[in-house]
């Protein structure tokens, strides 16, 4: 999806059973933060439930606002979140 989009994967943080990322979109060094939830519980929460939200740069945790999304509906909101960015 990176490669697709000319974006970058600038942080992984991975743990055993969910995982955190930082997007960076472009060359205008706008990022995105993902996070998908414990696969084990939540039931398919992994799926329907992805946190997606803007942030200033690859360690800023706070970000802007929660906005959900699916697997399926990922890549769009992350190029909808990477046009909204006001820095």
């Amino acid at each position: 999806m990176c490669k697709e989009n000319n974006w970058s994967l600038i942080k992984v943080n991975k743990n055993h059973y969910c995982f955190s990322a930082f997007i960076k979109g472009g060359t205008e060094n706008k990022y995105v933060y993902i996070s998908i939830s414990d696969v084990r519980y939540f039931n398919n929460d992994w799926y329907n439930h992805i946190l997606v939200r803007t942030s200033k740069n690859e360690v800023d945790y706070k970000g802007g606002f929660n906005h959900y999304t699916t697997l399926d509906k990922l890549e769009y909101k992350i190029c909808e979140l990477l046009k909204e960015l006001p820095f």
